[in-house]
């Protein structure tokens, strides 16, 4: 119960099936031989959130306990030729003929094949234009889903639509050609398609499910026909019609990438499980998305422009090299585990703007030391720093009350430079004063030699060991007016 399998053939060995036996699995496919005579209880209730699609018997119907099959509502229990006890509302699930003669199981409806699964050897696979004399216009949700052994699928000029995961976890399937018949590609389709190089979308399609080509990381290049009237591609990445949204970055493609001004909207997952190093975002862009950049563990550098006012759930979720990010003061909301297991995030800065963190927003950022809020204490879930280290710090003045924050040790961020005391000034040839506050707060002292151009220059990061600390700048000397100030670090 609970294991982590997604296709089993049971052994001919076995005569009956234990309640609860492979309850809560990952299933999509089962073989079960001749010899099971007894499925017991709930043998295989709620595989995964309802994605088992077939279950092919290859003998007489078993005796049934109660629900073995319980929340496995697509799922189509398939017979041989020569089975009893089986009839088309057979009980507990629909039940459909297989033909033995065939690699596929599929069910007909409205005078056409629609495919359920593929039971053959693997490697190049011709998926056949016609069965029982039927035409084949549907690959179904999950059909060759864990086909780990199939290498190239060659759909027919027949099929309109492949569903949701219908290649999905197909491992080594390196080539696959697109029919100009498809008008639809469903969610997740070829979703960990890890091998697969590139893809031609032809002029039909007219829709493209979310996360189709997500996770597939050797895909370099997704190639839009022109004449198609929903869709684009610029340089291999795929784009609605207008360009306006960013459907699908492909995951093989290394280095840096400058999303067009064009692009208003990035779709869910469009750069999830990348391998981006460094992505800037145009001012054109005002929300990044659920999942945009989820699991891009090779992504170091992200540059969010002002226009940003959200940053969705899981946005950047286990990028987990990611040692820094900027939210700009544009910036009102933070989704569920929008930086979730960020490790290499050591210090971050809320800006005034932020009004809202989500759930576990923050969640497992384990390098986490600081959090410094620049506005009034923001409306947060309790765990929105769930497992993570650090103190966070706040303003005076801005009415935070308490000495926690989701669990974290607050205090008050107050450095100020002393310029009444004899410490400031000149002394041994070095410029410097006296910094108090609040004892162990970090500070960086700042420079600019024009505050019209408000460009600060770090000078050094310090620390007010209880509760004070002495700065002197060597370099004083090498500027005709300098200014100091004290930042976050």
């Amino acid at each position: 119960m609970g294991c982590g399998l997604t296709n089993v053939t049971i052994p001919n060995s076995v005569t009956s099936i234990g309640a609860l036996a492979f309850a809560y699995c990952p299933l999509y496919s089962v073989i079960i031989p001749s010899s099971v005579t007894n499925i017991a209880n709930e043998a295989f209730q709620a595989c995964d959130d309802d994605k088992m699609r077939w279950v092919l018997f290859k003998g007489n119907a078993p005796g049934f306990g109660v629900s073995p099959f319980m929340y496995d509502y697509s799922a189509t229990l398939c017979y041989v030729p020569g089975a009893t006890g089986w009839s088309s509302n057979s009980n507990p699930l629909p039940a459909v003929f297989w033909n033995p003669s065939s690699q596929f199981a599929y069910v007909t409806n409205q005078n056409a094949a629609n495919i359920l699964g593929y039971v053959g050897p693997g490697g190049a696979v011709t998926i056949p234009s016609n069965l029982n004399g039927l035409p084949v216009t549907i690959i179904g949700t999950q059909a060759f889903s864990g086909c780990t052994g199939v290498s190239t699928v060659t759909i027919p000029g027949s099929v309109t639509n492949i569903e949701a995961n219908a290649f999905s976890g197909c491992t080594s399937l390196n080539g696959v050609i697109i029919p100009t018949n498809v008008t639809s590609i469903g969610n997740q389709a070829f979703d960990g398609c890890v091998s697969l190089t590139s893809v031609i979308i032809p002029n039909s399609v007219t829709n493209i499910g979310s996360l189709a080509f997500s996770a597939c990381a050797s895909l370099t290049n997704i190639t839009v026909q022109a004449q198609n009237t929903n869709f684009s591609s610029v340089n291999g990445v795929l784009f609605d019609k207008t360009q306006g949204t960013l459907l699908q970055f492909p995951g093989g493609v290394s280095g840096s990438y400058a999303i067009p001004a064009s692009v208003t909207n990035i779709a869910a997952n469009a750069f999830g499980d990348g391998s981006l190093a460094s992505v800037t975002i145009p001012a054109s862009l005002t929300r990044i998305g659920v999942q945009a950049f989820n699991n891009c563990s090779s992504l170091t550098n992200i540059t969010i422009p002002a226009s940003v006012t959200s940053i969705g759930a899981y946005a950047f979720g286990n990028c987990y090299n990611l040692p820094g990010i900027t939210i700009p003061n544009s910036v009102t909301s933070l989704g569920d585990y929008a930086f979730y297991n960020c490790n290499a995030l050591t210090v971050l800065i809320i800006p005034a703007s932020v009004g809202t963190i989500g759930s576990y927003t923050f969640m497992q950022c384990s390098g986490l030391t600081s959090v410094f809020f620049a506005g009034t204490e923001p409306s947060a879930d309790w765990s929105a720093f769930t497992y993570d280290g650090g103190t966070v710090y706040f303003l005076p003045g801005m009415g935070w009350q308490g000495s926690l924050f989701c669990n974290l040790p607050s205090v008050m961020w107050n450095p100020v430079i002393q310029t009444a005391d004899g410490s400031f000034g000149v002394q041994s040839n070095q410029f410097g004063f006296n910094i108090t506050g609040t004892a162990n707060i970090p500070i960086l002292v700042q420079a600019s030699t024009n505050l019209a151009g408000r460009v600060w220059t770090p000078i050094q990061s310090m620390t007010l060991t209880n509760g004070s600390v002495y700065f002197s700048d060597p370099q004083w000397t090498n500027h005709p007016g300098c200014f100091y100030g004290i930042g976050f670090p």
